[in-house]
């Protein structure tokens, strides 16, 4: 399980470094919103399952509603803006 959340932890900063450097890019005018935005949904449904898993890995017990509820609005949020840039990509 630990190997897993290694793979997981480099997946998901990649994703939040790219995430980050485009959002500055799109900011200077260099990259497409579609394209940002379609990183930041992606970036947001890996941390909503990482967010969900933290419970699973560690000995949490009184917080666990907590990450769950929290992961799954990272989730839903990141379906929301992946959507929405795939949809205008494809317009």
């Amino acid at each position: 399980m630990k190997n897993n959340y290694k793979v997981i932890s480099i997946i998901q900063w990649t994703f939040n470094i790219i995430t980050v450097i485009l959002a500055i890019l799109y900011f200077l005018h260099f990259v497409e919103k579609n394209i940002a935005f379609l990183f930041l949904g992606v970036s947001n449904i890996i941390n909503g399952v990482d967010r969900i898993n933290i419970t699973k890995r560690t000995d949490l017990k009184e917080n666990k509603n907590y990450y769950k509820i929290t992961g799954i609005s990272w989730i839903i949020l990141g379906v929301v803006f992946t959507f929405l840039s795939v949809s205008e990509l494809l317009n």
